[in-house]
């Protein structure tokens, strides 16, 4: 069985599914199935809004052949 949830996750789920279900329109259990994924991720905040992840600074599309380009052996 799993651990119970702690009483600060529980209110941070129950904050996001009413904000899913007044103002996005979701069903109830479409928006809890939703909170509770972004709650095992790490992605609700104290008040049940949305974290962003900062995205990492190296550069797309840089890769092995990007180096060989112009070398004529």
């Amino acid at each position: 069985m799993p651990a119970p949830m702690p009483a600060e996750a529980k209110l941070r789920v129950a904050r996001k599914v009413r904000t899913l279900i007044r103002n996005e329109g979701k069903k109830p259990d479409q928006a809890f199935a939703m909170a509770m994924s972004m709650e095992k991720s790490g992605r609700l905040g104290e008040k049940g809004g949305y974290k962003r992840v900062k995205k990492n600074t190296e550069e797309k599309g840089v890769g092995d052949a990007d180096d060989n380009i112009g070398d004529a052996d």
